[in-house]
C-alpha cells in the first residue's frame, strides 16, 4: 500500500520476496529480503520524501527488527541530508532502542551523507554500522552524530572501510563519535591492509573520536608505520594539525616539527604578535599556514622563517610585518598579500623569497634588501 501525507491508502500490487517490486505510478522501488518466504504477522515499511523541500523539518527513519540492513548495491545512490547534525538533522534510528541495531552497507554504491544523526547502530552479529565495501563512492561524509552502539560486539565500529575505497584524499569534517552504551570498540575501522596511497582526515568530536582521541579509537594497520605522522590511512586532525587560537601575543614562537601548524581555528580570525614572530626552530622540518582558515597574520617587529622551516600564506588574508623579514626556510606565497606597514621601523629583507603581492603604502617606510 501507498500512504499519502494526508493517510489516504492505494495498493499498488503485490510484491514477490527476492524481487524487485515498483511502485508504477511514483517509480519508487524495493525489495523484500526473506530467503523467500515471509511469517504471518511481518511488516515493512518503506518511506520516501518526494520533493521534500522542507529543509528545517526534521525527518525519521527507523529499521524494525534486530539486525537489520539496508544495502546500497552498485549504480545505486544513498543520499541522506539534513540541516546539520544538531539542527533539523534527519534522524536514523531503530524501533527496539537500546537492544537492537542496523547496518547500512554500501556493496558498490554511492553513499551520500550529511547532517544526519545515526543512533542505535549495530544489531545482534553486526559488527559495522556502515559499511563502505569494495566499489562504493563516498560522494560527502559530514555533519554526522553516531551514538549508541547496540550490541556488544568484539569489533564493533560506526564506520568500516576498505583501502580500495579511499581512492583520494579526503577531509571529513563536524564529526561525533560517542559511545554511551560503551559497546562501541571503533570509531573507524580499516577492513583490511592499507597501501597508504591515500588518506582520510577526519575532523571530529565526541567521547569515541574527540580532539585528543580520534586516532587512539580508531582500527588501521598502518598505525605506526606509514602515513602522516605515521597514522596510516585514517588520519584525525589531533595528529596531523595544531591549532594556534586568534589573539594577541607577546612574542610568538611557532616550532611545527612533524605536525603541521594551522594558524586560527575558524574563519575570520586575527593572530597579532606584539613582538617578533619565528617559524621553526632552525633544525626540525615542519610547517605552519595560514591558509587553511584564511586567517589575518599581524607581526608588529622580527619575522623569521628558519632553516627547514615553511611558512604558507592566505591567499585572502594579508600577513603584515612591521621590521625586518628573514627567510632562511620556505615560503609559500600563495596568492596572498605581505604589506610592511610600520613607517617608525627601517625594513631589512633578508634571504631569497618570492612573493605574489608586496605591499608597502606607510608613508616614509624605508625597506634595505640584502643579497641572497
Amino acid at each position: 500500500y501507498r500512504y499519502s501525507e494526508a493517510g489516504a491508502e492505494t495498493d499498488v500490487g503485490t510484491a514477490t520476496c527476492g524481487s524487485q517490486f515498483t511502485d508504477g505510478t511514483t517509480n519508487v522501488q524495493f525489495t523484500i529480503g526473506g530467503n523467500g518466504s515471509v511469517t504471518g504477522g511481518d511488516a515493512y515499511s518503506f518511506m520516501a520524501w518526494k520533493g521534500a523541500t522542507d529543509a528545517n523539518t526534521q525527518k525519521t527513519l527507523q529499521f524494525q527488527q534486530d539486525a537489520d540492513t539496508l544495502t546500497v548495491g552498485a549504480g545505486e545512490t544513498l543520499e541522506l541530508k539534513g540541516q546539520t547534525s544538531s539542527t533539523s538533522p534527519t534522524i536514523v534510528n531503530h524501533a527496539g532502542a537500546g537492544t537492537e541495531g542496523y547496518s547500512i552497507i554500501s556493496a558498490g554504491g554511492t553513499i551520500d551523507f550529511n547532517g544526519v544523526d545515526f543512533d542505535e547502530m549495530g544489531g545482534t552479529g553486526q559488527t559495522i554500522g556502515v559499511d563502505l565495501q569494495a566499489g562504493t563512492t563516498v560522494t560527502e561524509f559530514s555533519g554526522l552524530n553516531f551514538d549508541n552502539y547496540a550490541s556488544a560486539e568484539t569489533t564493533a565500529a560506526y564506520v568500516g572501510v576498505v583501502d580500495s575505497v579511499i581512492s583520494a584524499n579526503s577531509t571529513f569534517t563536524a564529526l561525533v563519535f560517542d559511545n554511551t552504551t560503551s559497546n562501541a570498540v571503533y570509531n573507524v575501522n580499516l577492513l583490511d591492509t592499507t597501501t597508504c596511497t591515500n588518506e582520510w582526515l577526519f575532523q571530529s568530536s565526541g567521547t569515541l573520536g574527540g580532539a585528543t582521541n580520534g586516532e587512539t579509537n580508531d582500527n588501521d594497520d598502518g598505525d605506526g608505520s606509514c602515513g602522516s605522522s605515521n597514522n596510516g590511512a585514517l588520519q584525525w586532525e589531533d595528529t596531523v594539525f595544531v591549532y594556534i587560537t586568534a589573539g594577541t601575543y607577546n612574542n610568538l614562537e611557532i616550532h611545527p616539527g612533524s605536525i603541521d601548524h594551522i594558524l586560527g581555528t575558524a574563519g575570520g580570525q586575527t593572530i597579532t604578535s606584539q613582538g617578533y614572530a619565528e617559524v621553526g626552530d632552525g633544525t626540525t622540518t615542519g610547517t605552519a599556514r595560514a591558509d587553511t582558515y584564511d586567517t589575518l597574520f599581524d607581526i608588529q617587529d622580527n619575522f623569521l622563517i628558519d632553516t627547514n622551516a615553511t611558512f604558507i600564506a592566505s591567499s585572502a588574508s594579508s600577513l603584515s610585518v612591521a621590521a625586518n623579514w628573514t627567510n632562511n626556510g620556505t615560503f609559500n606565497a600563495n596568492s596572498g598579500t605581505v604589506e610592511f606597514d610600520d613607517a617608525s621601523k627601517t625594513t631589512i629583507l633578508a634571504g631569497a623569497t618570492t612573493f605574489y603581492n608586496f605591499l608597502s603604502t606607510a608613508a616614509g617606510n624605508t625597506l634595505n634588501f640584502t643579497a641572497s
